[in-house]
């Protein structure tokens, strides 16, 4: 999942420094685009999320990705805009792997007791 999102964000940022020209990007690829940002969302959630090793405390840093989001969002008004008030900080990750949001009938990121998702490692 990581490199598809870290090939659409190079490719948002050549877009937003005007090196891929977005209009034939969006006629291109602008459903599977905003379609694999939504069902990525929560793994990009519990990315934003870091809890500080010092301090024990959350963080939210939403840099990762954000040209992707917003190009998703220039797409297509469906495209999941997520925020800190996006189903919260994680309760108790169990670690990356686990995803402990899930996305409601609304299309909004709700926080989740149980994980939704589990993205694993098949090489290790």
């Amino acid at each position: 999942m990581q490199g598809y999102l870290n090939h659409y964000e190079i490719v948002a940022l050549g877009i937003h420094e005007g090196i891929i020209d977005r209009e034939l990007y969006r006629k291109w690829i602008a459903g599977p685009l905003v379609r694999d940002w939504n069902a990525a969302a929560p793994f990009i959630q519990m990315e934003w999320w870091k809890k500080q090793p010092n301090t024990g405390e959350w963080q939210y840093y939403d840099k990762l990705f954000c040209e992707l989001q917003t190009l998703a969002l220039s797409f297509d008004k469906d495209a999941l805009d997520l925020n800190a008030a996006s189903g919260g900080k994680p309760e108790n990750p169990e670690g990356v792997a686990n995803i402990p949001y899930k996305i409601d009938d609304a299309k909004r990121l709700t926080a989740s007791s149980t994980p939704t998702a589990r993205i694993d490692n098949a090489d290790g």
